[in-house]
């Protein structure tokens, strides 16, 4: 799956960028590499992180029967693309379970995730385990792709697409004593554009979102109207 398809990489350049340049098979194909890009510049690894409780909603307890649990950074981020292919799946979260009784390490089942940073898995880990998640944070969703992420796919494809082809079109003018090189601007646009629209994105606080409370789950409307 990718973030964009060519006719958006194509409209971000007012359809300069036609097939005639560059063909729809190969255009995909650059925004795939382009989307590695992205989520690259706009995710942060977290590498086996430890699973400990974070408060009395979180506690992520390792007892038998709990099967969900919350990485640290959950509500206020969002997963990100671990596995750089375009989608958010179960793929994008690896869960260790640490076996204390042995020291042997296993790779947990994920059932599902929710993008806000919690973890279910498909059977409930003993109390004799202990857990560590390895997955990407990322300040916008890129399961329904922001459309800040969609910007900067385009961007660097359009970027990358315009480089290959200005490549062979660069051309230099020699006369006696000078030399003026022409370069052409298409590729640099697009590629400062793109670097903007990052910075817009990593410069984004992320929304934290409102522990609920004993009074607010019993009361929804009592909750919404706090906020």
């Amino acid at each position: 799956m990718s973030y964009v398809n060519p006719h958006y990489v194509r409209a971000i350049t007012a359809f300069d960028l036609d097939t005639d340049i560059v063909n729809d098979p190969k255009l995909k194909e650059i925004i795939e590499v382009a989307q590695v890009d992205v989520n690259h510049a706009i995710g942060t690894k977290v590498f086996l992180e430890k699973v400990r409780g974070i408060d009395d909603y979180r506690e992520n307890n390792i007892d038998g029967s709990n099967t969900n649990y919350y990485v640290q950074y959950s509500w206020d981020w969002y997963f990100g693309d671990l596995n750089d292919d375009g989608a958010l799946t179960v793929a994008d979260v690896e869960v260790w379970l640490y076996d204390s009784t042995n020291d042997i390490r296993s790779l947990a089942t994920v059932d599902s995730i929710d993008e806000r940073g919690m973890v279910t898995l498909n059977s409930a880990p003993a109390s004799t385990y202990d857990l560590k998640i390895t997955y990407i944070k990322c300040p916008v969703s890129i399961e329904t792709p922001h459309y800040l992420v969609k910007k900067a796919t385009g961007e660097l494809a359009a970027a990358m697409a315009y480089s290959g082809v200005q490549a062979r079109e660069y051309k230099r003018i020699s006369m006696p004593g000078l030399s003026i090189a022409v370069t052409p601007k298409a590729h640099y646009i697009y590629r400062t554009k793109y670097e903007e629209t990052i910075t817009r994105i990593l410069s984004r606080k992320p929304v934290v979102i409102k522990k609920p409370t004993e009074e607010s789950l019993l009361s929804p409307l009592k909750f919404v109207q706090s906020l």
